[in-house]
Order: structure tokens, then C-alpha cells, then sequence
């Protein structure tokens, strides 16, 4: 099957031209982390994440260089595994997200986002989100954080959640961008 590529857009252009400066550095590195003050059940936490994997075509973005241009596509979901932590304190948590953030994305690779939870003794903890700028932004990683927990509580109510209904991708904003680029208003502007 043959995927639609399209152009980067304005905003990821000059990230990338940043990470070319920037070459093998963590600078476009954007990592948050989520502390849920609850009990957790970790698998619908797992399940929840990949559900927001899944329905989120950033995540399946991919970018790959034709005649040296940068270009991306959005390829299909696959499951993801995701490590769970057992970690003795909140301290220990910051010192894991410290590490992911030190992670050097190669841009071209097939993910360009990382997720590790973490599991306190009392069986409450979190998650982190480690994700390359190309793919989101800081606003982006609140959303994020908001489909999980929404996915989670209607997992554990045994509610089936309903997959597809987030509009407004980052697919749209690429087709509106290059839509006004080619219009009579970019001209006029």
C-alpha cells in the first residue's frame, strides 16, 4: 500500500532545521510527566495509552528525506509495549524522566515518542511521555494526558470507549497549511 506523504509544514520546518544544527542532541525533546494520586490498575493504564496511540495519527507519523527535502506520512498503528517501573518515590521518578529526556531521536526512525509508567508501592504512580517536537508540543502533551485518563475511566467502568472521535489532527493542519499556501488569500496576504 502506497502512503500519502506531504510537505512538512512551516512550524516543523524550522524544527527541523534546528535539529540539523543540532545534530545527535536532545533539544527538540519535549517530556512530561503524569502522577495519578490513585490506585492504579496498570494494564487498563497500558491499554489506555496505546488507545491514545492508536486514535492520535502524530504518533504514527514518519518522516523520511526525498531528494534531500524532508517529507512525512502517516503510517498504520502498531500495539506498543510500554515498560512499567516499580520506583520507591516520587524522587525516583524525576530522576527516570531526566534519563528519557536525554534520548537522541533519530528522525528518521519509526517512533518518535516514548512512554514509560511507574508504579509507587502503594500502587498509585503515573507515566511519562517522552515525544520529539516534530510530532507535538507542550500543548499537545495536556491532550494527551486528558485522552488517557478519559480512555482509563471509562476502561475501568467497563464503558467501551469510543476510538476516532478526536478531530482536528495534525494531518488537517498539514492539508490547511498547504491549502492556504496555494490559495488566492496567500497571495493577497
Amino acid at each position: 500500500m502506497i502512503q500519502e506523504t506531504y510537505e512538512l509544514t512551516n512550524p516543523q520546518k524550522n524544527i527541523y532545521l534546528t535539529e540539523q544544527f543540532y545534530t545527535n542532541t536532545n533539544i527538540n525533546n519535549i517530556c512530561g510527566i503524569s502522577l495519578i494520586n490513585h490506585e492504579l490498575d496498570f494494564n487498563i493504564l497500558v491499554q489506555s495509552i496505546n488507545m491514545v496511540i492508536k486514535n492520535n495519527l502524530n504518533f504514527q507519523t514518519q518522516f523520511f528525506q526525498e531528494n534531500n527535502i524532508p517529507k512525512q506520512f502517516f503510517n498504520n498503528y502498531e500495539y506498543v509495549d510500554i515498560e512499567i517501573h516499580d520506583i520507591p518515590s516520587e524522587e525516583h521518578v524525576y530522576e527516570l524522566a531526566a534519563k528519557m529526556k536525554k534520548k537522541c531521536f533519530n528522525i528518521f526512525s519509526k517512533k518518535l515518542y516514548e512512554f514509560k509508567i511507574f508504579r509507587f508501592p502503594n500502587n498509585k504512580g503515573g507515566y511519562i511521555l517522552n515525544i520529539h517536537h516534530l510530532i507535538a508540543d507542550s500543548w499537545s502533551l495536556g491532550l494527551v494526558s486528558k485522552q488517557i485518563i478519559k480512555y482509563y475511566n471509562l476502561i475501568n467502568l467497563n464503558k467501551e470507549p469510543v476510538l476516532g472521535t478526536e478531530n482536528n489532527t495534525y494531518k488537517d493542519y498539514i492539508i490547511a497549511e498547504q491549502e492556504y499556501l496555494n490559495s488566492k488569500k496567500f497571495e493577497e496576504d
